[in-house]
C-alpha cells in the first residue's frame, strides 16, 4: 500500500473541486446565454444591386418651435398652418410615388409622424445598383404655407401671416427634428433591438436647406445551436451619414423653379457591413472545461512528482538512521539539535539523579560496617608532636577540595551541554546536603567528608603513614623523623607535603576518572532519549550532515552492499554525489 501525504490529498481534492466548479460556471453561462459569442465585422464596397426593405417608422419627424413645444401644437391652438410637408417615394423604374403622413406605431414615436409606406409595391425597396444605374430613394419636402411650385399646387385655407411664419422658422431656438429607424442583434437576448438616431436641422427664412442621408446596410448572420446550429439572416440599417448643404432660395427658384425651405432625401449607400455572429456549442463548453482539466493534471503531475519526492527523502532518511543510529546521534549532537527537548530530559536526568543517590545512600547504610583506623605509634607521636604538621595537613585538604572543584568546573564548561546540566547540578547539590543532614553530618565540611569516605574505603592508599610503612625503606625514615622531631615544624611539613602531595594527586585521578564516567552516563542517557524524536523538521536538518557516516571504513563497506540491493538509480546517484563531496568513490 503507498504511503500518501496531506500535501498529496490537498492537491487532489482541490483539483476535483476547481474541475467540477468550473464546469457547473460554465454550464450555468451557457444556460444564460452569458457566453460571449464568435463576432465578425467587415465593411464591404459593393458594386451589385442592395436593397432595404421598408417600414413606416424607418423616417420620423416633428419640429420645435420653443424647447418641448411642438408646430402641431401651435396649429392645433391657433387654427392655423404655418409649415406644410409633402413626402415623396422615388422608384427605380422613375415613377414618384407621394406618400401620406400617419401617426408612428412605435412606442418610443408617440409625439412623431411617420411616413406611410404601405402604398408603396412590396417589391418596392430603397436600391441601389452601380452597374445597373438602379436607385430609389425617399424625398421629403418642406414649403412655406403661402408658397406654390411644381410639386405644391395649392395653398390652404387657413395660412398663417408670412411674418408669423417667418418668426417660426428664424427662430434660433426652434429646429426641424429628424428619428432615422435602425436595428441590431442583440446578442443577449437574441433578438434585434430597435432603435432610433436623431438628427436636428436648423432653417432660414431665406435659404434653402437640402440634406442628404446615405443608409449603411448591415447584413447580420447569426448561428446557434446546441449541437448542429442553424443561420439566421437580418437586414437593417445601421447608420447614416447626413450631408447638409444650404442654398439661397431665390436663386434655387430661379434656376430650378423650387419655392422650398428644405429638402431631405433618404438614399442607401454602396457600403454594406457584414456581420457574422456564432454562438458557442455545448461541445465547445466541455473542449474549455478539458483544458482546465489538462492544466490542474499537469499541476497535479508536478505535485505527485514533488511529493513522491518527499517520500523517497524521508524514507531514505528513515532507513539510514536505523542502520547508522549512533552515528546520527552523533550528528545531532554537532549539530546543536538536542536542545529543543532539553528541559523534559533534564528533568529525567535530574529525577534519575535523584534515585541513584537514594539507592546509595539505603546501600550505603545496610552495608556500613564499623572500621577502625590502625595508627602506627610513630604516627600517633608525630601528631601530638607536631601540631603544626596537623594545620598543614589540614590545609592541603582545603586545597585538594579546591583544585577537585576547579577541575569539575573545567570539565563541565568544557562540554557542549554545560548550561544545559547546571541546573541539574544545582539541585542534586543541595538534594545531597539535605540527604548528608539527615545523617548527622550537617557539621562536618565537604573536604571532611570525602577524607573520612576515602579513609573508610581505602585505608591503606588514604593514611599517608600507612603508606610509607608499605615501601621498604619506612624503618630509616622513621628513625630519621624521630631524631628530627625537635627540629622546626617547617622540615616536618616538608616531609608531610610529599606524602600528601601524592595521595592528594591520587585522588585527583580518581575523582576525575569518576566524574568523566558520570558524565558520560549523562550524555549516553540525554542522547538516548533525544533519539525518540521524530520531528520532520530536524531531520531535514540532518539530512546533509548524515552523509558523513561513510567516513570510516566498515560502515562504507556495508552501506555499499546496501545501497546496491535496495535503492533506486535516484537515490544511488544523490549518494554518489554527495560522497564525491567526501572523497569517497562508489
Amino acid at each position: 500500500m503507498r504511503k500518501r501525504t496531506i500535501f498529496g490529498a490537498i492537491l487532489s481534492i482541490s483539483v476535483i473541486f476547481i474541475i467540477i466548479g468550473y464546469f457547473i460556471y460554465l454550464l450555468y453561462q451557457y444556460l444564460n446565454n452569458l457566453i460571449d459569442p464568435t463576432y465578425r465585422s467587415q465593411s464591404v464596397i459593393v458594386n451589385e444591386r442592395i436593397d432595404l426593405d421598408l417600414n413606416n417608422d424607418l423616417f420620423a419627424f416633428d419640429y420645435q418651435t420653443q424647447g418641448n413645444s411642438s408646430l402641431r401644437d401651435l396649429e392645433a391652438q391657433t387654427n392655423k398652418t404655418y409649415l406644410v410637408f409633402l413626402p415623396f417615394f422615388y422608384s427605380s423604374d422613375l415613377n414618384l410615388i407621394q406618400l401620406n403622413i400617419t401617426k408612428c406605431s412605435n412606442s418610443e414615436l408617440t409625439d412623431y409622424r411617420c411616413l406611410d409606406l404601405s402604398t408603396v409595391s412590396k417589391n418596392n425597396t430603397l436600391t441601389l445598383g452601380l452597374k445597373g444605374n438602379l436607385r430609389s430613394s425617399i424625398i421629403f419636402l418642406g414649403y412655406r404655407c403661402q408658397d406654390v411650385d411644381f410639386y405644391k399646387t395649392t395653398i390652404p385655407d387657413n395660412c398663417a401671416d408670412p411674418s408669423d411664419i417667418d418668426e417660426i422658422i428664424n427662430n434660433l431656438s426652434a429646429a426641424f427634428q429628424v428619428k432615422l429607424y435602425t436595428s441590431q442583434y442583440n446578442i443577449t437576448s437574441q433578438q434585434m433591438d430597435v432603435k432610433f438616431r436623431n438628427q436636428y436641422i436648423n432653417l432660414q427664412g431665406n435659404e434653402f436647406i437640402f440634406t442628404t442621408f446615405n443608409v449603411i446596410k448591415q447584413q447580420t448572420i447569426v448561428k446557434q445551436g446546441a449541437v448542429f446550429q442553424s443561420d439566421s439572416t437580418f437586414s437593417s440599417p445601421i447608420q447614416y451619414n447626413p450631408l447638409i448643404q444650404s442654398f439661397d432660395r431665390n436663386t434655387t427658384f430661379q434656376k430650378t423653379g423650387l419655392n422650398l425651405i428644405m429638402q431631405i432625401t433618404i438614399q442607401l449607400d454602396e457600403i454594406v457591413e457584414f456581420t457574422q455572429i456564432q454562438f458557442p456549442t455545448i461541445t465547445q463548453v466541455f473542449a474549455q472545461c478539458n483544458t482546465v482539466i489538462t492544466v490542474l493534471m499537469c499541476i497535479g503531475i508536478i505535485g505527485r512528482y514533488i511529493s513522491q519526492t518527499l517520500l523517497e527523502q524521508d524514507i531514505f532518511m528513515l532507513i539510514l538512521q536505523n542502520i547508522f543510529s549512533n552515528n546520527y546521534q552523533k550528528v545531532l549532537k554537532t549539530n546543536n539539535i538536542c536542545f529543543q527537548e532539553e528541559d523534559s530530559l533534564i528533568n529525567q536526568l535530574i529525577q534519575m539523579k535523584k534515585n541513584k543517590l537514594n539507592e546509595e545512600i539505603e546501600n550505603t547504610e545496610s552495608i556500613a560496617v564499623p572500621t577502625f583506623n590502625a595508627k602506627l605509634k610513630e604516627s600517633i607521636d608525630m601528631h601530638q608532636s607536631s601540631p603544626c604538621s596537623s594545620q598543614l595537613y589540614q590545609n592541603y585538604q582545603q586545597q585538594d577540595e579546591v583544585k577537585e572543584q576547579q577541575l569539575e568546573n573545567q570539565l563541565v564548561q568544557n562540554n557542549p551541554y554545560s548550561e544545559n546540566l547546571k541546573t541539574s547540578e544545582i539541585q542534586l547539590t543541595t538534594l545531597n546536603t539535605r540527604y548528608t543532614e539527615n545523617d548527622g553530618l550537617e557539621n562536618v565540611s565537604y573536604g571532611e567528608k570525602k577524607l573520612l569516605f576515602q579513609k573508610s574505603t581505602t585505608p591503606n592508599l588514604r593514611n599517608p603513614q600507612q603508606f610509607t610503612k608499605i615501601s621498604p625503606k619506612n624503618s630509616q625514615q622513621i628513625n630519621f623523623q624521630n631524631n628530627l622531631r625537635s627540629n622546626s615544624c617547617q622540615e616536618n611539613s616538608v616531609n608531610q607535603q610529599n606524602l600528601i602531595s601524592v595521595s592528594v594527586e591520587k585522588d585527583n585521578k580518581d575523582n576525575e576518572g569518576k566524574f568523566k564516567l558520570k558524565l558520560k552516563e549523562k550524555i549516553e542517557n540525554y542522547s538516548k532519549k533525544f533519539f525518540q524524536l521524530k520531528d520532520e523538521i530536524l531531520q531535514r536538518k540532518a539530512q546533509m550532515s548524515i552523509i558523513s557516516i561513510f567516513g570510516t571504513e566498515k560502515i562504507y563497506i556495508k552501506a555499499k552492499e546496501w545501497i546496491h540491493k535496495r535503492l533506486k538509480w535516484q537515490q544511488i546517484k544523490f549518494i554518489k554525489r554527495w560522497m564525491f563531496y567526501n572523497y569517497l568513490e562508489i
